[in-house]
């Protein structure tokens, strides 16, 4: 497969600079970055809607519901504004 990449001006810098660094041509320095991200895919796949709300929706339950103690009056909130 052929790609035709363009890059933003700061990534093709970094790309230059990288490339006198190691002594790689930039297509083989790109490939290689280009294996290692492919080999390092730690991202899970996309959950399908309904299982994401179920997930979503039991870590809510779980979660404490609400305090007790907190105080959200009028009064707490405006307290010492000079009302």
């Amino acid at each position: 497969m052929n790609l035709l990449l363009h890059l933003p001006p700061d990534t093709e810098v970094k790309l230059m600079e990288r490339t006198l660094a190691t002594g790689m041509d930039a297509e083989t320095l790109t490939l290689e970055a280009l294996r290692d991200r492919l080999a390092n895919d730690d991202v899970s796949p996309m959950l399908p809607l309904d299982e994401w709300h179920a997930r979503f929706d039991a870590i809510i339950a779980a979660m404490p519901q609400g305090n007790p103690d907190a105080d959200f009056s009028r009064e707490s909130i405006y307290d010492g504004c000079g009302e």
